[in-house]
């Protein structure tokens, strides 16, 4: 039974954050593409949602991937490359800006399914 749990909240996860990309890279076409006040108003929902999808579920995916001895050790790590990813991501997102806002949006919907592809091909690979 314990085994069937354990494998049910990861596949359940899985899905919810493989979701979570998803509905971030149609959040970024939908900047590209749409223009006026309620598109915004509903990008802003749909990227509420996917937010929500993915981060803390990432965390805890990690957490369960991990073994319980060098569990704090690797979500430390796990934090530290989130971190090091964002400042990148956001001085990528910045230069793509200022050419054209755009390109900002083009490059985060490049990357949601940059990360979809990673997930589909990492799925169940390994452990930490």
């Amino acid at each position: 039974f314990d085994f069937f749990c354990v494998w049910f909240i990861l596949n359940i996860r899985k899905k919810i954050i493989f979701t979570g990309y998803f509905l971030f890279s149609i959040l970024c076409l939908g900047f590209v593409y749409l223009n006026s006040l309620p598109a915004y108003i509903f990008l802003f929902i749909i990227y509420g949602l996917s937010s929500a999808m993915v981060f803390g579920n990432q965390n805890a995916l990690v957490s369960d991937l991990s073994d319980s001895e060098s569990r704090a050790t690797i979500l430390g790590i796990f934090q530290a490359i989130m971190g090091f990813a964002t400042i990148l991501s956001s001085i990528i997102a910045g230069y793509l800006f200022d050419i054209s806002s755009e390109y900002t949006f083009i490059y985060g919907f490049i990357m949601a399914l940059f990360s979809i592809a990673l997930f589909i091909l990492f799925n169940g690979k390994f452990r930490i």
